[in-house]
């Protein structure tokens, strides 16, 4: 294959993301790089945090709400890891989206993770996703 096949084929793709997240917007999607919890530091971009019932530790990138669940739709963390404290990538180590309000299921159970703990640095160098 040529370099030139290489880079229409980048670029094909590149535009079929840009137009499903302008009809993500305009559908009522909403994307943000803050999360504010209750009783918890704000999650911002390049944030480490835990998940109950996960092991590891996630880098945080943005947060979306999604309209077509729930009432008032929900919101997924769209983050990377599990990393060791250390920073170093564990097993299964890719990006990841996690539901955080309820209005999923997935084999007849509830699908809602809740953040644990979240650490006051951020990481010196953020990975792109």
């Amino acid at each position: 294959m040529s370099p030139r096949m290489t880079q229409k084929y980048a670029q094909r793709i590149h535009l079929e993301r840009a137009i499903k997240f302008a009809q993500r917007l305009e559908d009522g999607w909403e994307y943000h790089e803050e999360l504010r919890l209750e009783g918890r530091l704000p999650l911002v971009k390049g944030r480490r945090f835990q998940l109950q019932g996960e092991s590891g530790w996630f880098i945080f990138y943005s947060v979306y709400l999604d309209p077509r669940h729930g009432e008032n739709g929900i919101r997924i963390i769209n983050c990377y890891g599990p990393l060791t404290k250390a920073g170093d990538p564990k097993a299964g180590c890719h990006n990841h989206d996690f539901p955080i309000d309820e209005g999923l299921e997935w084999n007849k159970r509830k699908l809602v993770y809740t953040v644990k703990r979240v650490e006051a640095k951020k990481e010196k160098e953020v990975r792109n996703v």
